[in-house]
């Protein structure tokens, strides 16, 4: 019999230098626990960049709707062309546009300022982790990994008359030479 468990590599989403960390080296952690922190500035300064585009975004997209309006006015009057209502209409569509762009361009960052704050995935154990503050950090990139405590199998070999015996799903009880008298629940799979 083998014990198992999976491994869940940490990697950031975002990219910069860490600030803060909040765990050590073979510490256990629960899922949604704070791991590290990435410097966040650069993020908030996107998302207030990004906020501020949304207003710029909403001003243009009042003064085009107003314009619209009145060159409608004018064209049913006939003062004002059919060609020049299709552009100020238009105008009004893309100017709408802008402001779903622009908003969806501050949701972006602040997904990003969120990244910044790395959370356990699971309940597991830390391993290989030597990074402390001041590292440079890249996204995508694994920088440490946690022990899945909750993924732990126990994989066996047995003689095929005994595994015809052996359903899926079925209860098994498992016992370790290092945990003597514990007794440990799961069920039986096949690979």
């Amino acid at each position: 019999r083998r014990r198992r468990r999976r491994v869940v590599g940490v990697a950031c989403r975002v990219e910069g230098p860490i600030v803060a960390v909040h765990i050590r080296d073979n510490q256990e952690v629960k899922k949604g626990d704070l791991l590290i922190e990435i410097d966040p500035s650069t993020f908030q300064v996107a998302v207030d960049q990004a906020a501020a585009e949304v207003e710029r975004a909403k001003a243009a997209a009042i003064n085009a709707t107003a314009f619209a309006d009145r060159v409608r006015v004018m064209a049913a009057r006939n003062f004002m062309s059919a060609n020049q209502l299709d552009d100020a209409v238009a105008a009004q569509l893309e100017a709408d546009a802008a402001v779903i762009a622009a908003q969806a361009a501050l949701e972006e960052a602040r997904l990003n300022l969120s990244y910044t704050r790395v959370y356990a995935t699971v309940n597991g154990v830390v391993t290989n982790f030597r990074i402390s503050p001041g590292v440079y950090v890249y996204a995508g990139q694994p920088i440490f990994a946690l022990i899945d405590m909750d993924s732990y199998y126990v994989g066996a070999f047995y003689r095929e008359n005994i595994v015809r015996r052996i359903l899926p799903n079925q209860l098994a009880r498992v016992t370790l030479n290092m945990y003597p008298g514990k007794v440990f629940y799961g069920r039986a799979t096949r690979p």
